[in-house]
């Protein structure tokens, strides 16, 4: 049997090939766009993302990498065999604790992320969302660069036997990256240390808001007042400000009105 008398029996029974559907991505809804929001200080947004590598058995194991973006410095992370939702959810409220709460989370689209528990988590803490788009990795440009030097650095130049190897090494790396490690975009600070000192700044600035406030500046004011009328500098009234020549003087001192009492001299 030949393929013509194959379709034309198909084409008399009235049968036809299913098309196939394409299988559907499920993506996270975003409070925040991901393509207009830009931290502008600590603890504004977080990113994060995940890493693949195997130990010398051939085991794979995962990396979850959170990364501040204005700092550009890692906050935390998790390295295990498998790493589902709660246990993202974990970390994050671990350092919710030493930190406070993130304002936005900026993640991908991957089933961890997108699940229940994480946007359960960012409803009760009040954390908005934001997801980038699917097959755009630029959209999370900081963790990326994040996990690229991690790889670098680290993944592609040791040969982990256990997976507590790795955990101890990726701590380690992570915390020489955060405090005597340079970074080129923060004037060659640590990213420690530039968050503790714009931490710093931004407290100053703030003190001086509470010290200068328009309530102080005007009992200054009256405060400047009340000693100049007790050591005798009272200020002038409306009317003597317009006339010069009525001047407040000591006693006896001649005035205005004196002057025009006066007889016209004689010549």
């Amino acid at each position: 049997m030949n393929q013509t008398r194959v379709q034309r029996l198909w084409q008399n029974e009235g049968l036809r090939v299913p098309q196939r559907c394409p299988k559907r991505r499920r993506l996270g809804q975003s409070t925040v766009p991901a393509s207009r929001l830009q931290a502008e200080r600590p603890n504004q947004v977080w990113a994060l993302d995940f890493m693949f590598d195997t130990t010398s058995d051939g085991r794979p194991f995962k990396v979850l990498s959170m990364c501040d973006e204005f700092p550009r410095e890692s906050v935390g992370g998790l390295l295990g065999r498998s790493i589902i939702a709660d246990d993202v959810v974990v970390e994050p409220d671990r350092l919710r604790l030493l930190r406070g709460a993130p304002e936005c989370i900026r993640c991908d689209n991957g089933p961890e992320s997108v699940a229940r528990a994480i946007r359960n988590w960012c409803r009760q803490t009040g954390a908005n969302t934001s997801y980038i788009e699917p097959g755009s990795p630029s959209q999370n440009p900081y963790v990326e660069s994040f996990n690229s030097r991690a790889r670098d650095e680290l993944f592609a130049r040791e040969m982990f036997d256990r997976i507590l190897e790795a955990q101890v090494l990726y701590a380690d790396w992570c915390w020489s990256y955060n405090h005597p490690r340079p970074h080129s975009a923060l004037n060659y600070q640590p990213p420690a240390a530039f968050a503790k000192a714009f931490s710093q700044q931004q407290r100053s600035l703030r003190l001086d808001r509470l010290t200068w406030s328009p309530q102080k500046v005007i009992r200054q004011t009256h405060e400047f007042e009340g000693s100049s009328r007790r050591w005798g500098h009272a200020a002038r009234s409306p009317a003597a400000a317009q006339n010069p020549l009525a001047k407040a003087g000591p006693t006896g001192a001649t005035t205005t009105r004196d002057r025009c009492n006066d007889p016209a001299p004689r010549h």
